[in-house]
């Protein structure tokens, strides 16, 4: 009746039948009214069947019928299967899909469970996770995985009865050892609240003198408590667990898990110079040594000449062949060399050259593991910032990704594809598909739990959303809900520069009521402080994209002395990474001196920087015309504008908007005609300069730049 009142159940004239689809029957919401009458029911039915429910309730709505199964051979259970006819029959539960039982409403299933007081059903769930585990040693291979987690989650809901504290010194052990393997595989998803009651749980069954009697175990669950807190942002819980390890170690390479954890939460509260010495630290107590300061000469010096480190054809096969074990010191020093890969970026650049040199030497001399194509991506980094060879890095790059390939490792393709987007392909593939690739790095990166680099690649993600042109009304938004992001994953210190690119979004699109620094717990309330804090820690990286907003900022409004300025202030802190920055730098910095080349009595030096510009696009253009045709036609049409020289110069601003458009760059196609505007009036070609200049401001409009068009408007008024 219920259903047929809400039109779900048809009676065809035609065929003379009634109709149904199955699946909106099913999810069909059931009344009071007739959960009430089903709970009559439950009252009718035989004690034995009603019996058999509650070991079926204590799995929650549904249940494997091969879960049953493995009960069913037990002697307390042994009717199980006989006794859930009757429920079937009266429509309490059904059987789906052949193996899966599910009781036909969840309020019937919490009936069920709630018959029982609670200290007698925690002891039925003891019951059952107990058979469940006696059972693990025969059941089917296919099953004993996911059977050992479901009999530790009904242990651990009688954890605290009598029943529990009496197992036997060995079950205790098992339960500590299924407890241990929950949490690392609730880890293995990012599932850190999970992990964290898990080891809890472990802890309780190990009792007293565990580092004592049971120290493998103990320091697994130290290690997955302490990695746990990581995720989960406690500092407070990885000094708590790191300590103990600490305390409790036998051997160095027992404290390495521990101190990884404890370099990772440094970096993330702000201390990325304190990361990387600890890191340097056990990395020397490993025998491998690194000077702190070092130069881009001591990098030249250490590779004697590129041509001793480019490989030949025949690594891929060496990378594939080689048989040689690594030992374990080894493998623990590529890891620690992996992990404070990513702080050198900010502060020390040219000692990441070495250290990707060393973990190359490591992989080739001693043998490869899956960290070994972090020093390949690191080495095609070298290869493309010292010695401007981008096509040999981009051919690194894909030797790293064999390395991965050999070992099946999927749990660092996340991070390999990050590595991927960000050097040699910044330079050969189309900026567009990038933020592609960069979407799904995010997402894929927060699966397996690297929360430190999907920060990262949230705010890569932002800096090419902005390239290309994206409507900044969107960037906006995703710039707001990834500052919340990486807020919980107390990841703010690792993404500084964010906020300040966040700043530079709201002033474009004409916003002054956000404020991008509200999240941030530190010492910093706007851009001002963030270039102060990154001085006073060489937190290069960070300055140089606070002088790149400004730079930008100041080119889009006209402000050309205050972005000259910031333009040489960008390049005292460069450090020689070719990166994202780099382009924008190069690109931003020729157009405002060309502007000031027309403005200034210092004309030389302004046509000087303007035409180093160029060139650099020039060689830029041979590994992407897709992302720097339109770019070097613009500087070259700004370069003829000042040396007089009108024709070439049209053509090349028609040449830039034309490449704008195709390539999909609004806003430089938006640049373009202003700038060709500008040339038309400066030409007396007025009515012409008109046409450009509404044309400029229409594609500001599609960018979603209102606050900049609001300006240019309010200026030609």
């Amino acid at each position: 009746v219920l259903l047929a009142e809400e039109k779900k159940l048809n009676y065809s004239l035609e065929e003379h039948r009634w109709q149904w689809d199955m699946d909106v029957v099913r999810n069909t919401t059931i009344s009071e009214g007739v959960a009430v009458f089903m709970m009559a029911k439950l009252s009718r039915l035989p004690k034995v069947t009603f019996e058999a429910l509650q070991v079926m309730a204590c799995f929650g709505v549904k249940v494997d019928e091969d879960v049953l199964g493995l009960l069913s051979e037990t002697e307390e259970f042994a009717a199980l299967f006989t006794s859930l006819e009757r429920a079937i029959q009266e429509g309490i539960i059904e059987k789906r899909n052949g193996n899966v039982f599910i009781f036909a409403h969840d309020t019937i299933q919490q009936s069920v469970y709630d018959f029982l007081p609670e200290d007698q059903m925690a002891e039925l769930h003891f019951r059952i996770g107990l058979q469940l585990v006696k059972g693990l040693s025969t059941c089917e291979h296919r099953l004993s995985h996911s059977i050992s987690f479901i009999a530790i989650d009904q242990i651990n809901k009688a954890k605290d009865t009598d029943s529990a504290s009496a197992l036997s010194p060995q079950l205790k052990e098992v339960m500590t050892s299924l407890n241990l393997s929950a949490a690392e595989l609730a880890l293995d998803f990012a599932d850190a609240s999970s992990a964290l009651s898990y080891v809890h749980n472990g802890f309780l069954f190990m009792g007293e003198n565990s580092w004592e009697v049971a120290y493998k175990p103990c320091l697994r669950l130290h290690e997955a408590a302490c990695l746990a807190s990581y995720l989960n942002a406690s500092p407070a819980g990885v000094s708590k667990y790191s300590g103990l390890i600490m305390e409790h170690a036998r051997v160095l390479e027992d404290k390495i898990k521990a101190s990884c954890v404890v370099i990772q939460t440094s970096a993330s509260n702000g201390d990325t110079e304190g990361a990387i010495n600890s890191g340097l630290d056990l990395l020397r107590q490993l025998g491998e040594v690194f000077p702190w300061n070092i130069s881009r000469d001591d990098v030249l010096l250490a590779f004697r000449s590129e041509k001793e480190h480019i490989v030949c054809n025949e690594t891929k096969s060496r990378i594939l062949n080689s048989t040689m074990q690594i030992d374990v010191k080894k493998k623990w020093s590529l890891k620690l060399m992996d992990l404070i890969a990513p702080y050198l970026f900010v502060l020390r650049p040219n000692l990441l050259s070495l250290i990707a040199k060393r973990m190359v030497d490591i992989s080739f001399q001693h043998g490869f593991v899956p960290e070994s194509a972090t020093g390949f991506f690191l080495h095609s980094y070298t290869l493309i910032n010292i010695f401007d060879n981008i096509e040999e890095g981009y051919r690194w790059e894909k030797l790293a990704l064999v390395i991965l390939d050999r070992f099946d490792a999927h749990s660092r393709y996340p991070k390999v594809k990050f590595y991927l987007t960000i050097f040699a392909a910044t330079w050969k593939v189309p900026f567009q598909s990038s933020i592609v690739e960069l979407q799904s790095c995010h997402r894929e990166l927060l699966l397996v739990g690297d929360i430190e680099f999907a920060a990262f690649s949230s705010q890569r993600y932002i800096k090419y959303c902005i390239i290309c042109g994206k409507s900044l009304i969107d960037v906006e938004k995703e710039c707001a809900a990834i500052s919340m992001e990486v807020s919980k994953l107390n990841q703010m210190n690792n993404t500084l520069g964010h906020m300040c690119i966040h700043m530079m979004v709201l002033e474009l699109i004409g916003e002054r009521s956000r404020d991008p620094f509200a999240l941030y717990k530190g010492p910093i309330s706007n851009c001002e402080d963030l270039l102060a804090y990154a001085s006073d820690n060489g937190l290069f990286a960070i300055m140089q994209i606070t002088h790149l907003c400004r730079l930008v900022l100041g080119f889009f409004f006209e402000r050309y002395t205050e972005a000259a300025s910031m333009a040489e202030q960008f390049r005292q802190c460069h450090k020689g990474l070719h990166s994202l920055n780099y382009i924008l730098h190069a690109f931003f910095e020729g157009l405002v001196s060309f502007q000031l080349a027309r403005r200034s009595e210092t004309r030389s030096k302004w046509i000087t920087l303007g035409e180093a510009a160029i060139q650099t696009f020039r060689s830029w253009v041979t590994h992407s015309s897709w992302n720097f045709e339109n770019k070097l036609a613009l500087l070259e049409a700004e370069s003829y504008f000042c040396r007089g020289k009108y024709n070439e110069a049209e053509n090349k601003y028609e040449d830039a908007i034309k490449y704008s458009r195709i390539h999909r760059f609004v806003h430089e196609e938006a640049i373009a005609m202003e700038l060709y505007s500008s040339f038309l009036k400066a030409c007396g070609r007025v009515d012409e300069y008109s046409t450009l200049f509404a044309g400029a401001m229409d594609c500001y409009k599609k960018w979603g730049a209102f606050g900049l068009l609001k300006k240019k408007q309010f200026q030609t008024k």
